[in-house]
């Protein structure tokens, strides 16, 4: 099944444009979604890309009511997609497709994992920070920055040390 198709199939809540950029304003709104992307023409990379973006956006608009997950959680808010959104946009092409999800204070996260020791998770907060854990092997790494629009230098140290090349 294509990639559009699935997405329409988990949401009417179309989130990207022909593009795949961020086009709906509330996630949580309906609209009729359009499938008319090809998956299949693009270049490898460009797939998993779109993969991501799509699981991206599946995960935002599954999470976008308060209590999402039976427990009260707060919802995934536009702005806090959007970050996430442009944050997948500066990651690296040699960079392995993370599992995305979400957390109960409305954080989009990336996480990367190679084994117990080694794993990388990257959280988008709706307070507009990065927030990273990392097990590189017996060392433990964590800590926060502003959004730029890019990954924060410490993560990007850590990946070398986390996911073989």
């Amino acid at each position: 099944m294509m990639l559009a198709s699935l997405v329409t199939l988990v949401s009417q809540t179309p989130v990207f444009d022909r593009d795949f950029t961020p086009v709906s304003p509330r996630l949580c709104d309906s609209a009729q979604a359009s499938d008319d992307r090809r998956a299949g023409d693009r270049k490898e990379t460009e797939t998993a890309q779109t993969a991501l973006r799509y699981e991206l956006a599946r995960v935002a608009e599954e999470c976008c009511l308060a209590g999402w997950d039976g427990y009260g959680a707060a919802p995934v808010t536009y702005p806090t997609f959007k970050r996430a959104f442009e944050l997948s946009e500066s990651f690296p092409d040699s960079l392995p497709i993370p599992t995305v999800g979400a957390e109960p204070d409305g954080s989009l996260t990336y996480d990367w994992y190679r084994n117990p020791s080694y794993v990388l998770s990257l959280s988008v907060a709706p307070d507009g920070r990065i927030y990273y854990a990392a097990n590189v092997g017996a060392r433990r790494r964590s800590g926060s920055d502003v959004f730029t629009g890019k990954l924060p230098s410490e993560v990007v140290d850590l990946i070398p040390e986390i996911l073989p090349a």
